[in-house]
């Protein structure tokens, strides 16, 4: 349903999901892009860490070109 609003809009979606893969919260500190239910950065459970948005960043970054 996004998708189809999006490309209705001229809008583009940026799925960062595939960059993700192998980052997930059971992965180390050093690896993972979301923090687990307890997590070790200064961030809300089971939401994107440092890493995680600057993984988000170089893909929206890719996408505009």
């Amino acid at each position: 349903m996004l998708a189809t609003e999006a490309s209705l809009n001229g809008a583009t979606i940026v799925n960062w999901y595939g960059a993700s893969v192998g980052h997930d919260a059971c992965k180390s500190s050093s690896v993972r892009w979301v923090e687990p239910l307890i997590p070790s950065e200064l961030t809300a459970p089971v939401h994107p860490n440092k890493a995680g948005m600057a993984g988000a960043a170089a893909v929206l970054e890719a996408a505009i070109g």
